[in-house]
């Protein structure tokens, strides 16, 4: 799992700093200066873990954390985990701003149903809309233990509301609707520009000043808005963007119990009012969007085009049918031979959980258990995963099976979902279809995912060609008809001067027979399959498909 928060300690040896993981005190780091040793200390933990969005929470607070106008040390508390709602209906009054999405009038009474949250310790994070992080309102909830943190007085200045879901959560989750004390944050005069406010209904970004050679906090509030006497535990911002704020000693007295756990802390500035900056923010939302669109235009143009390889195992074997757990677990051991193997993406089979049924009391949703197991897979070895999966999905209220492609990141998480574009016999009129071509990227490589008997018309790759760089079919492909399948495969990639590669089940399912013989060619259509480690492999390389294709 990433973006995970590991608690951690240092002390002075001698001129220099040494930093450790409080679980793991050998799992450490040495520099000269604090930040130097943080900075070793994560590429430590991402060893030892896998993690490569570790953070890190200290204990005693890291050198530098101190006081801030008025005596007061404040920081502000943020529950790393993220979660998605299956919809904004409803939530706010006024629904959401068109053109930047902020929500538009009071939150309403209606709870709000999670469709999803992120892995990991659960005791805090925020809400955004389901598939998007960054666009739209982002709502901050606790778990019910993190809530258990506060005294019943300190407990009685905030408004909460339960959350609905998500799916087989194990506990209850709590909005934070309100707050008896909120202090709006602000900018410290001198700080680079930063913000943006939105021309459709005059909504504000919040002051934070994170930008490269600033020192200091990120966030900011003004020493005379702070109440008095100040309370140790009070919230920050304003509706719809609340984050909660301790005194440095009141959550140093919380940080080791069950319920902060998956949490951090960050310094909240106090400024005097001659350190603020209240000019408004000068951007508009769509200014800063077309200058961002540019500085990418003006960056690429200034860099040649980046050649990468990328390494594909194709996972073939026999997925088995109807039987699911059976098929999962010869999953797994196929994904943790492809990476002893040094694969960076491994392809499952067509249909991979169930084999190509037509019966849908075989069939589960999109976030059923049976994906959650592909996305733990994924997880727990560190790899892409691209696998062919049949779902139930509601189509206009009626609920429809569909053929997909599911490719989960290396942290578990589903990054692509594409639809078979097309339907052939033995698929039934019921099956679902998709609407546009399904094109992907992994480190930098372009790719292209078909389904089954879509490999028998040169229509849908001729469209996506000049798009990528291989082309990948995922198929349930009948042991008869493997002339075929290798003279299609080998036909696609000199059409299109890129890698063609097909992954295709072992055994027999549902009454036939299916030969595996899983294989690849390149632009020239020449066999690009090696055998490493017992595992079937294919090196892309960008480079061989710009020749080819300069031909």
């Amino acid at each position: 799992m990433e973006g995970q928060v590991y608690l951690c300690r240092w002390k002075r040896v001698g001129t220099r700093y040494r930093v450790w993981w409080k679980a793991r005190p050998k799992v450490s780091a040495e520099a000269d200066t604090f930040e130097e040793a943080d900075e070793s200390l994560y590429e430590a933990i991402m060893e030892a873990t896998g993690d490569g969005e570790n953070s890190h929470e200290y204990d005693p607070p890291a050198p530098g954390s101190g006081e801030s106008a008025g005596g007061h040390h404040l920081v502000l508390i943020s529950g790393e985990t993220s979660s998605w709602m299956t919809t904004h209906e409803g939530i706010f009054e006024g629904g959401l701003c068109a053109e930047c999405r902020h929500p538009l009038g009071p939150r309403t009474a209606r709870p709000i149903a999670l469709h999803d949250m992120q892995r990991g310790p659960r005791n805090g994070g925020s809400i955004s809309l389901r598939l998007s992080a960054f666009d739209g309102p982002r709502l901050h909830f606790v778990s019910a233990e993190f809530r258990a943190l506060l005294t019943p007085a300190e407990d009685a200045r905030f408004t909460w509301r339960q959350l609905v879901g998500p799916p087989r959560a194990r506990k209850p989750f709590l909005e934070l609707v309100d707050a008896e004390v909120a202090v709006p944050l602000v900018k410290p005069a001198g700080a680079p520009p930063s913000g943006w406010w939105c021309e459709a209904c005059g909504f504000e970004t919040s002051p934070f000043t994170g930008h490269s050679g600033w020192k200091g906090p990120s966030w900011h509030v003004a020493l005379s808005d702070l109440p008095s006497p100040l309370p140790d535990v009070f919230a920050v911002g304003t509706a719809t963007d609340l984050s909660l704020c301790f005194t440095r000693d009141r959550w140093r007295a919380s940080i080791e119990l069950p319920g902060a756990k998956g949490c951090r802390s960050y310094d909240l500035g106090v400024l005097r009012d001659d350190e603020i900056d209240h000019a408004p923010v000068r951007d508009t939302r769509r200014h800063q969007q077309a200058v961002a669109k540019q500085m990418e235009a003006d960056r690429e143009a200034r860099e040649a085009p980046r050649l990468c390889d990328l390494q594909i195992a194709l996972g073939e074997y026999d997925t088995g049918w109807h039987a699911p757990a059976k098929s999962l677990t010869a999953a797994g051991k196929i994904v943790r031979a492809a990476r002893a193997a040094g694969a960076n993406l491994v392809v499952l089979p067509e249909a991979c959980t169930t084999g190509l049924t037509s019966d849908a009391s075989h069939v589960e949703p999109l976030h059923g258990p049976r994906v959650k197991a592909l996305g733990e897979i994924a997880d727990k070895t560190g790899k892409h995963v691209t696998a062919g999966v049949v779902l139930r999905e509601l189509d206009g209220g009626t609920e429809r099976m569909v053929n997909v492609i599911l490719r989960f990141e290396t942290h578990g998480e589903v990054a692509k979902y594409c639809r078979k574009q097309r339907l052939s016999a033995e698929g039934g009129p019921y099956l679902a279809v998709g609407d546009s071509p399904a094109i992907d990227e992994v480190y930098w490589v372009n790719l292209a995912y078909f389904v089954g008997a879509e490999l028998r018309s040169p229509e849908p790759f001729r469209a996506v060609a000049r798009f990528v760089d291989a082309m990948i079919v995922l198929a349930n492909w009948p042991a008869a008809e493997r002339a075929e399948w290798d003279a299609l495969l080998r036909a696609r990639a000199i059409e299109n001067r890129c890698y063609v590669l097909g992954v295709n089940r072992t055994g027999r399912g549902g009454g036939v027979e299916y030969g595996g013989g899983s294989n690849a060619f390149d632009p020239y259509g020449e066999p690009a399959v090696v055998v490493k480690s017992g595992v079937l492999m294919v090196e892309v390389r960008q480079e061989l498909v710009k020749a080819a294709r300069s031909v």
